[in-house]
């Protein structure tokens, strides 16, 4: 009877043991820090080079691993808003001052690509909370915008074939650029960016490029407004009319409904 309890008491201990390094094993695992061992692996990773002037708090502009990611969300988020599918998705690719002097984004409709400059991006915003589009959230904002351009265009093909900027090509301008910022405000509020595209039009409100302020009122501001106007009366057949035919006089441009009414005329809306 004495080995026998002898045996017990030493298995005891051991059962002791074996529970108390377990639970020293498991507290150093759960109270380890994700966020910490994520930031100590993001530091071994030199960030790559980047131009023109701006604070290095993402790199993501540059890395087309998460290019590709955000441009992946950015195309099925349009295509929900807009309810139809691309045909073929664009691609996205960081490019140069140099290669792009101006925009901030430009779909490329030779190439089926969507070129972006960060730098250009820097030289656009103001002070404040402006700096959040130089994050990836400008960017993920800057590729829904360019991604519908992509679809617009591959459903509505639309050559100017050198024809001057007369009222009816710049509606037509306003329409597209309206259209895209209206896809991007609903995203964004799917998104929980609506900060971010608050900060987006205001910058756009008051771009830095000379001589070009009244265009891109029109184009950015007014569009948008306008195509929200659209949305809200017709919903998305309304808003597929109209960048099938887009108005051509500034008079249809500046009231939606009288727009409406136009379209209802024509049977447009069918």
């Amino acid at each position: 009877m004495r080995i026998l309890h002898s045996n017990r008491s030493r298995l005891s201990r051991l059962m002791l043991l074996f529970v108390l390094v377990l639970g020293l094993f498991l507290a150093g695992w759960l109270g380890a820090d994700p966020v910490a061992s994520d930031a100590s692996r993001t530091a071994e990773r030199p960030p790559p080079p980047l131009d023109g002037w701006y604070p290095q708090s993402d790199d993501r502009w540059q890395d087309q691993f998460w290019l590709d990611v955000h441009l992946a969300k950015a195309c099925e988020a349009v295509e929900w808003v807009c309810k139809t599918k691309f045909a073929s998705r664009p691609v996205v690719r960081a490019v140069s001052q140099r290669e792009m002097p101006f925009y901030i984004g430009q779909f490329v409709v030779r190439f089926d690509q969507i070129h972006i400059c960060r730098a250009n991006m820097a030289r656009q915003v103001a002070e404040g909370d402006s700096r959040t589009l130089l994050t990836s959230e400008g960017l993920r904002l800057l590729l829904v915008h360019e991604a519908a351009h992509a679809l617009d265009q591959e459903r509505f093909p639309l050559e100017y074939n050198g024809r001057k900027r007369d009222d009816a090509r710049v509606v037509c301008d306003a329409v597209r650029e309206g259209h895209a910022q209206h896809v991007t405000r609903r995203v964004a509020a799917m998104w929980g960016l609506g900060h971010a595209f608050r900060a987006f039009r205001r910058m756009l409100e008051c771009p830095r490029y000379p001589d070009t302020t009244s265009w891109h009122y029109r184009a950015y501001i007014q569009g948008q407004d306008f195509m929200d106007e659209v949305y809200f009366w017709g919903g998305r057949p309304a808003v597929d009319a109209t960048l099938q035919r887009p108005p051509e006089a500034i008079e249809d441009f500046a009231s939606p409904q009288r727009w409406l009414v136009h379209m209802e005329e024509r049977d447009d809306l069918r």
